[in-house]
């Protein structure tokens, strides 16, 4: 089975924002047959911190150290990654850390953004299919994934 991992913002997001995409999307990665890794598994403890930040110490795995090297490992890990960047109002370093990770491992890229959003970037665009919708972005990772064990 294919992996993919589901990168996008999370600082400056709820909760709420944080996860929903990745819930809708795990649901149609799973029927066209991929194992979905997010970086808010586990974390349900953070519902209520309204405006999620940077790291919490008080949640082991939620400090700094803890999220970068189980989010590379989920990365390292990871046949694909799927990056949903749309409605970001600033840029995302974590996030654009494991796009880099990502393409330097020459795993499949599907990037999900609106033109002239604050991520648009050259090299962005190089580093992946872009979308500027997530249904399209799923359909061609199913798609892909299919053709792969055709």
């Amino acid at each position: 089975m294919d992996c993919i991992y589901l990168a996008g913002p999370i600082k400056g997001c709820t909760y709420d924002g944080a996860t929903q995409w990745r819930v809708d999307a795990t649901k149609r990665l799973t029927e066209g047959g991929w194992q979905v890794l997010s970086p808010m598994a586990g974390k349900a403890y953070l519902k209520d911190e309204g405006t999620l930040g940077d790291y919490y110490d008080q949640f082991p795995a939620s400090t700094n150290a803890a999220i970068v090297t189980i989010d590379a490992g989920r990365v390292q890990a990871s046949d694909a990654l799927l990056i949903y960047l749309k409605g970001a109002t600033e840029r995302s370093i974590g996030t654009i850390c494991e796009l880099a990770w990502a393409w330097w491992n020459h795993k499949a890229i599907v990037i999900v953004m609106e033109k002239g959003g604050v991520h648009e970037h050259g090299w962005i665009h190089h580093m992946g299919a872009v979308f500027e919708d997530i249904e399209p972005a799923i359909d061609y990772l199913n798609d892909i994934r299919v053709s792969n064990h055709d």
